[in-house]
């Protein structure tokens, strides 16, 4: 799940970065695998593009329920994403730490090589294989018919960039190759041997209501609340979620008052992030 949030979250501020030079809808599709077993997730992400901001819509089946996410990224609030949540008209602040390298790190390097061109929602695309010192492999398909490239890669070379030293590295070696269009495509291969595919679909060019970039009448409530309530887990995960639960409680039945005072300390500042 931690790559569908990854995903999400990427695309949805790369588009914030070149709004200005785009007004409309991007529909993709996402599948998740895993080495030696079938598909591990599939989904659907819609991509909602104004000047005011991004609005990225996520639905997701996996083994272990099904979910919505919608994020909500605003021109007027930089370096913050909102995770709403349709259901209780609510939502929760995400704030967005760039990824910065230290400085005493080897400059990661990358190899990229050309492999042809395909078409991805009816954009010619470039598509390429990018290759790290350690042999991992990324293919990117990228196009140069969709405007405000120019502004997106110049975000991910920035030091407050998401991604960065490894990022920075990755998007200076596509940029040489003459590889900074639009990525319409992206398939990578996590550690655990599987494989992730994000892929845009449908490109639609259209004015968009103001009401969707709007947090007018959603409350706010407490980091993590909004997301997790999106979730709909199957019948057996909710089942042990819910035996977990029971079991905490049969825990701090049985726990002295200063133990549960201490316990409670504990939670008061992890929360305050102390």
């Amino acid at each position: 799940m931690r790559h569908v949030l990854v995903a999400a979250l990427a695309l949805s501020l790369a588009a914030s970065a070149a709004a200005r030079d785009f007004e409309g809808v991007v529909e993709s599709r996402i599948t998740m695998k895993q080495k030696g077993e079938e598909d591990r997730g599939s989904g659907t992400m819609r991509l909602q593009v104004s000047a005011q901001g991004t609005r990225l819509e996520t639905d997701m089946a996996t083994p272990v329920g099904h979910m919505k996410m919608t994020i909500l990224n605003l021109k007027a609030r930089p370096g913050v994403s909102f995770a709403i949540n349709e259901k209780t008209k609510s939502y929760t602040e995400m704030v967005i730490h760039a990824a910065t390298g230290h400085g005493q790190e080897k400059p990661e390097k990358f190899t990229v090589k050309k492999l042809g061109h395909e078409r991805i929602a009816g954009y010619d695309c470039v598509h390429a294989l990018v290759t790290d010192e350690e042999g991992d492999q990324n293919d990117l398909w990228v196009t140069r018919e969709l405007g405000g490239a120019e502004t997106f890669w110049a975000a991910q070379m920035a030091e407050e960039s998401q991604g960065g030293q490894r990022g920075r590295a990755m998007a200076k070696s596509l940029r040489d190759a003459g590889l900074d269009g639009w990525p319409l495509k992206v398939k990578t291969r996590p550690q655990n041997g599987g494989e992730v595919v994000w892929e845009t679909v449908k490109v639609e060019r259209r004015s968009l209501p103001s009401s969707l970039f709007s947090l007018s009448g959603y409350k706010k409530v407490e980091h993590g609340s909004a997301a997790m309530n999106q979730m709909e887990f199957s019948p057996e995960m909710q089942k042990k979620m819910d035996a977990a639960a029971k079991q905490r409680e049969e825990r701090m039945k049985k726990m002295s008052p200063e133990q549960r005072k201490q316990l409670e300390e504990l939670m008061k500042s992890m929360k305050n992030g102390k």
